[in-house]
C-alpha cells in the first residue's frame, strides 16, 4: 500500500458498530475513514467510487450480504483490500471469505485491538486472521 494515510470505507448495518470503528480508528492518525455503507449494496457502489484502500466490512447486512459484497469488490480489480469483521465464526463463512481473497478476519468479540492489528498489517501488505479464525483454518487446510 502506498506511503502516507490508509483510506477506509466501513461497510455494516449497526449505528454502534460503526461508531465504535469510527472513534478507534480516528485514535489512528495513519488511518482516515473516506466513507461508510449501512448495507452491502452500498458498500459496493462506494468502493467503486471512493477507491477506498480498504474495506471493513460485516457479513450481515441487508440488501447484499458481506460475502457478495467482497466478491464483487473483488471483481472491480482495484486492489482495495478487504478486512472481515463479523460475529460469524462458523468454519462456511470463513472458508467461502478466504476463498473470495479477503486479507484480514476479525471477530466481534474479540478485542478491538485485533482489528488494529488486522489494520496495520494489511496496510503494511500482509493478512491478519485473528486466533479462533486460525484454528479453524488451520483444522481446515488440506495438507
Amino acid at each position: 500500500m502506498a506511503e502516507g494515510i490508509t483510506r477506509i470505507l466501513i461497510a455494516d448495518d449497526q449505528c454502534v458498530v460503526l461508531d465504535g470503528i469510527k472513534a478507534k480508528i480516528a485514535e489512528h492518525p495513519e488511518f482516515e475513514i473516506c466513507g461508510v455503507a449501512r448495507d452491502g449494496l452500498r458498500a459496493v457502489e462506494l468502493a467503486s467510487l471512493l477507491k477506498p484502500d480498504m474495506v471493513i466490512m460485516d457479513i450481515s447486512m441487508p440488501k447484499m450480504n458481506g460475502l457478495k459484497a467482497a466478491q464483487e469488490i473483488r471483481r472491480m480489480g482495484m486492489g482495495t483490500r478487504i478486512i472481515i469483521f463479523s460475529m460469524h465464526n462458523a468454519p462456511e463463512y470463513i472458508l467461502s471469505l478466504v476463498k473470495t481473497g479477503i486479507s484480514a478476519y476479525v471477530l466481534k468479540d474479540g478485542p478491538i485491538s485485533d482489528l488494529i492489528s488486522a489494520l496495520k498489517s494489511v496496510r503494511d501488505g500482509g493478512s491478519y486472521f485473528c486466533r479462533p479464525v486460525q484454528e479453524i483454518l488451520s483444522k481446515h487446510s488440506t495438507p
